[in-house]
């Protein structure tokens, strides 16, 4: 997709109240999800990784101004940043969990329970120390795809544009949202 197809789409999400719900497997880490079995029966496998894929993942950061983010996931700084208000957001999603990332040194070792959804959730909120500087909440959402909150005003707080970001798309955008 071009760099304007991507604003468009970023634009048009947030004054639809959307937001884009990504399957873990295309998520940017290669290591994304992964477990140790343990003790775990080969069905259990079975399911947690069949419960990872029907989870959408909508990923958050706690810091807008993260240089390596803004190099990483807006397109090297020409792109945008949305903080939105997580207490008006999060009432508005449906059916999902939000929860920070557990920054550890191994991937988590399951052994045997009968919760392999609950298993599977533990899987996409646990990553390499490598990535703590993204200091990272995933809302992961029961399905993968565009999600409504339902336009509201309180729910996007700011908008930070890239440094690199043309001045003429930099005016563009102040003036469609002062109109919205």
């Amino acid at each position: 997709k071009s760099a304007e197809e991507v604003r468009n789409e970023e634009c048009s999400a947030i004054i639809t109240g959307q937001l884009h719900c990504s399957e873990f497997a295309g998520l940017n880490d290669p290591m994304e999800g992964q477990f140790a079995a343990g003790s775990s029966p080969a069905w259990l496998r079975t399911e947690i990784t069949a419960g990872k894929g029907r989870i959408g993942i909508c990923s958050f950061s706690e810091t807008p101004n993260n240089e390596l983010m803004w190099a990483h996931y807006a397109n090297e700084f020409k792109g945008m940043c949305v903080r939105y208000r997580v207490k008006h957001l999060l009432p508005a999603l449906p059916g999902g969990h939000l929860s920070p990332i557990h920054y550890a040194d191994t991937v988590p070792v399951f052994g045997w329970t009968p919760a392999p959804d609950r298993l599977a959730r533990r899987a996409l909120t646990t990553k390499s120390y490598k990535w703590l500087y993204e200091r990272e909440w995933r809302y992961l959402a029961p399905g993968v795809g565009m999600i409504d909150y339902g336009y509201n005003e309180l729910v996007v707080d700011r908008i930070y544009l890239g440094f690199r970001m043309a001045s003429t798309i930099v005016s563009e955008l102040r003036s469609f949202f002062r109109q919205t």
